[in-house]
């Protein structure tokens, strides 16, 4: 819980006028600009998928970090063989839906096909490359790890399961059992391929089905495998979260001290365990962490507790506020939380409406940091501010700006009252909008750095400088270390040009040989219909995130697609059976999905504000604000068709519902 703060000890600072916080704004991000390579190349390295074929691009001391860490592949190769089941995918196998992902994404999209009566679980398989089921909570194990929002509405299908989270922000090690928990539920804990990757798919138009090539790896001894098969339907819901990325500096390939990302965590160096975090093995070490964003508020408590010394590296600081964890009791859940039938749903409902500022008449039943006046429905859509026109964006972007500054200025006070080193203080202060980067919610963080044992490193926005052989380089000065931990997330979750087929790194050939690629790289850019399917390639769904609804709670997201896209092919299904079609196809039509896109792209001025964030995961590290503007409107209108969807996810969770109720498939075609 967090400690008692002395207002005496711990004046507030005298306040800022507006004009002097946003200039300060506009100088921290203009440090973090000019630090990036003048060739406007990356300066980050992206770990290839963990199935993937060893990539000799990567530094020799993270090749090892392409492996999984957690896996028993002697154990899964095991029950490959008799008297267990065949594998849950074999050569020339033929399936009726492939759902490439095995987290929550496609544990959602599994049971919502079993749900909605559209598939049996023996007419599914999934395919991942982890070892098991999770997602992002199958790889991040490392100290500390919980979900930074309330279980109530992040953990999906609470109320179907009727399972009570221990505690209001689940940890890791509970996440990751609830996985294997729904898994079990809908009877697919079989059903599912691991340690395996989707390589390539190619449409065959005769046959309405995929031709999928799938890469299975079952460990140094026995190796890849190759496996083809066909599915009718695919479900692509690899998530945004599955690409580790790390800095790139010079000197690195030099660099001898033990080194890894927290999405591969090495207890085998650190001591302890996912289940019990002792870190008894750095009681002697001087550990360096990389990264301050969400995953580093996390960690950094728990390496400070262990550590001998610890050295902090920050390139731009979080903003944190409190987050008040706690047990949860069987008694408050049922009088609180679980009140009624559908209370879950409701519940997102109303997180989301409360986060974006969305007009509504209820209270606030989640009552935390992300509910708190904020203007964050600037980065993920909101129906607060109406329909914000080209000659409102100005009014817009003062309005957004007046909301926030309060919130920040209480962060950064709060900041003067926990840490007492002025200095350091001083460097923990975030100066940006709250929407430039994702909330941070910590009851401990800020406090670790009244630790002797604890060093901040501020780079004053450049990131480190170099490596040496035994250091960690920042403005000339050596900060030698014994291990380097990397806190510094993943893949941009738009990067590239984000389409289904790049986020999932699969090559998608769909009707007349045409790449989804190829697609999203044309002249007019994105094509969807309301960000789950797009013309030329039937029978394939994703969830977004591209001209979807989006939040900063995902599941909610991942529930409204997932449950749309059941009903889309339960409804399909029964209109192809009535015309006698053994097998058909499902598709949006050109017009349609041009229709959506427009009215995506109609909404870009609501995004106006974000166009002066500081380099980081919302905008690619600022490649996505660089370069000329767009030369013509047919420019601004491809590039603004990539956006979410601006009226925010409860706008859009509605349209979905109008949607399923005209009951015509509108905008779909269904051909045999």
């Amino acid at each position: 819980m967090e400690q008692a703060i002395d207002p005496l000890l711990f004046p507030s600072p005298a306040a800022l006028t507006a004009e002097e916080i946003l200039k300060r704004y506009s100088e921290e991000r203009s440090k973090r600009f000019s630090a990036r390579p003048p060739d406007g190349s990356a300066r980050d390295i992206i770990l290839p998928l963990p199935s993937s074929s060893p990539s000799p691009s990567l530094p020799p001391q993270l090749r090892r970090l392409q492996d999984d860490p957690w896996v028993d592949h002697d154990l899964l190769n095991a029950r490959q063989q008799p008297p267990h089941p065949p594998p849950a995918l074999a050569d020339g196998q033929h399936v009726d839906f492939l759902i490439v992902g095995a987290g929550h994404a496609g544990l959602l999209f599994a049971s919502s096909l079993i749900d909605a009566g559209a598939a049996t679980p023996e007419r599914i398989r999934l395919v991942d490359a982890a070892g098991g089921f999770g997602g992002a909570w199958y790889w991040n194990r490392y100290p500390g790890l919980m979900c930074d929002m309330e279980s109530s509405v992040y953990m999906p299908l609470l109320e179907e399961t009727g399972y009570v989270p221990v505690h209001r922000y689940a940890y890791g090690e509970e996440l990751r059992a609830h996985a294997e928990r729904v898994a079990r539920a809908w009877r697919l804990a079989d059903k599912a391929l691991f340690r395996s990757v989707v390589r390539r798919m190619v449409w065959d138009e005769r046959e309405k089905e995929w031709e999928v090539e799938v890469t299975e790896y079952r460990g140094p001894v026995l190796g890849h495998r190759e496996i083809a098969v066909r599915a009718r339907f695919v479900m692509m819901s690899g998530g945004i979260l599955s690409r580790p990325r790390m800095p790139k500096a010079p000197g690195f390939e030099d660099f001898k001290p033990h080194c890894f990302h927290t999405a591969r965590w090495d207890y085998n160096y650190t001591g302890g365990s996912p289940e019990d975090p002792r870190l008894e093995k750095l009681m002697e070490k001087r550990v360096g962490v990389i990264g301050t964003g969400a995953t580093g508020v996390q960690l950094i408590p728990e390496l400070a507790r262990w550590a001998k010394e610890l050295y902090v590296f920050q390139r731009t600081p979080a903003s944190v506020d409190t987050r008040n964890q706690r047990l949860t009791t069987a008694e408050a859940w049922q009088a609180m939380v679980a009140t009624s039938p559908g209370w879950q749903a409701k519940r997102m409902n109303n997180f989301a409406a409360h986060v974006t500022k969305t007009p509504t008449a209820e209270k606030n039943l989640v009552k935390d940091g992300w509910t708190k006046p904020s203007a964050f429905g600037v980065q993920v859509g909101s129906d607060a501010w109406g329909t914000i026109t080209p000659d409102k964006v100005d009014k817009h972007v003062a309005t957004v700006h007046a909301l926030d500054l309060a919130r920040m200025q209480r962060l950064r006070r709060r900041v003067d009252e926990v840490v007492r080193d002025t200095e350091t203080a001083e460097k923990l202060k975030p100066w940006y909008p709250s929407w430039c980067k994702r909330p941070a919610f910590h009851d401990d963080y800020l406090f670790t750095f009244n630790r002797p044992n604890v060093h901040l490193v501020d780079t004053d926005g450049q990131g480190v400088e170099r490596f040496t052989e035994d250091a960690v380089v920042v403005a000339g000065v050596e900060y030698p270390v014994d291990v380097l931990v990397f806190a510094t997330g993943y893949r941009f979750p738009r990067h590239g040009n984000a389409s289904p087929a790049h986020i999932a790194d699969v090559e998608v050939i769909g009707v007349g040989g045409r790449g989804m690629d190829e697609k999203w790289d044309a002249e007019e850019g994105v094509a969807t219909l309301h960000g789950y399917v797009t013309n030329g390639f039937p029978n394939l769904f994703f969830p977004g995130p591209a001209q979807a609804g989006l939040g900063p709670n995902t599941t909610h997201m991942l529930t409204l697609m997932a449950r749309h896209v059941a009903f889309v092919v339960a409804r399909a299904k029964r209109a192809a059976d009535a015309r006698g079609w053994r097998r058909f196809s499902v598709e949006s039509t050109r017009d349609a999905e041009l229709d959506w896109s427009v009215k995506v792209a109609a909404g870009a001025p609501f995004f106006a504000p974000a166009v002066g964030c500081t380099p980081g995961i919302v905008n690619d590290d600022g490649r996505k604000d660089d370069g000329p503007p767009p030369r013509n409107r047919k420019e601004a209108l491809r590039k603004a068709r990539g956006n979410v969807w601006p009226r925010g996810i409860l706008s859009f969770g509605e349209i979905l519902k109008k949607w399923r109720e005209g009951g015509s498939l509108d905008g779909l075609e269904v051909s045999g």
